[in-house]
């Protein structure tokens, strides 16, 4: 009989106390035999790290307490770089599995070589009770990364089960200057990048809502700090897609899902939904700092700044419009858009 792939639980925990016992009994009630347990305390200071030694103990865990505090990506990143076997998930000190999740994800990596990672439905509790649900993102990378961009706006498919080999090349979670905003849809998109990422529409994760949470705190930021963080995770998801040898329609599509995710041109769930109601000036400079930081990619020397800032505009304009604007969504509406707003283009070579 041939050996169950191994699959390794990664637990970040810091000051998770009052969590982190619900958490770890959750996964020692797995139904999935070949599993390696890892945890990894971030020098808490309300006793985890010895309620998590205790239960580490009972159930043969692996713990490791960090002698200073990492973070929150850092400690993530620590987990992954030292996580064995063929598959592995991230489960936070907070959130809790059902008892089929590893078997459940870990049958359908095995049976589906296409796939990267595999995430199920998530059922919320304490503050809410909501059920969060993501498409899968198959295709090609463009196909994927683009589907992530339009259509992922919160992290639901970052608690599923990632393949090894594809997290071996996608690298860990991208570290930002604003306490890791949004890095998990960040490793999502280099994770799409590898394989396609598949959702299996069933319930097997329990995420916490509770004031005490990273993602709380990003909601309690002042208006400029959240304006700079959303744009800065704009403009990492679109770094991620330039990576890829596209088309020159294939950078305008992008950019354009890139730009309609920043100002929250459509009706998805968002984290800073307010954003929608800005006026299209101040969309317009936050558009303009996503094509300052890429505009080398599709504009030439002689472009200048007040071209540049037209564009911005007139893609604000395009995507808030109340009726239908010709916008680049396809290579026919490239050059229909570009024909009667007219910008000094980089040639492609």
């Amino acid at each position: 009989m041939a050996t169950l792939p191994q699959v390794t639980v990664c637990v970040p925990v810091w000051n998770g106390a009052r969590f982190v016992a619900e958490t770890l009994n959750s996964i020692a009630r797995q139904t999935y035999p070949n599993l390696h347990v890892l945890i990894s305390d971030d020098a808490s200071t309300d006793g985890s790290a010895e309620l998590c030694r205790s239960i580490a103990e009972q159930h043969g865990f692996e713990l490791i307490v960090q002698p200073e505090r990492r973070g929150w990506v850092g400690n993530c990143n620590f987990l992954l770089e030292r996580a064995a076997g063929d598959f592995v998930c991230i489960l936070p000190h907070d959130d809790r599995l059902d008892e089929r999740y590893v078997e459940v994800l870990a049958a359908h990596l095995s049976a589906t070589p296409a796939c990267a990672q595999v995430f199920c439905d998530v059922q919320a509790f304490e503050a809410t009770d909501k059920v969060l649900t993501q498409p899968s993102l198959v295709g090609s990378p463009f196909e994927r990364v683009h589907q992530l961009i339009t259509r992922h706006f919160d992290g639901t498919a970052f608690r599923g089960l990632v393949r090894r080999a594809a997290l071996d090349r996608a690298g860990g979670l991208p570290a930002n200057a604003f306490d890791g905003f949004a890095a998990d849809i960040g490793w999502l998109a280099r994770l799409a990048l590898e394989g396609e990422i598949h959702r299996l529409p069933e319930i097997l994760y329990f995420k916490r809502y509770h004031s005490r949470s990273t993602a709380y705190a990003w909601g309690a930021w002042v208006e400029d700090a959240k304006i700079a963080a959303w744009t800065d995770h704009c403009g990492d998801l679109l770094g991620v897609a330039l990576k890829l040898d596209l088309s020159p329609a294939e950078r305008w599509l992008i950019t354009h899902a890139a730009v309609s995710r920043l100002i929250i041109a459509n009706e998805q769930r968002a984290p800073y939904p307010h954003i929608r109601r800005l006026p299209i000036a101040r969309k317009a400079e936050m558009v303009g700092v996503l094509l300052a930081h890429f505009g080398p990619v599709f504009f030439g020397a002689e472009t200048s700044v007040e071209e540049r800032r037209r564009l911005a505009v007139l893609m604000v304009e395009a995507l808030t419009a109340r009726k239908p604007v010709a916008a680049p969504r396809t290579p026919a509406n490239i050059l229909r858009f570009l024909r009667k707003k007219p910008l000094r283009l980089r040639s492609d070579k």
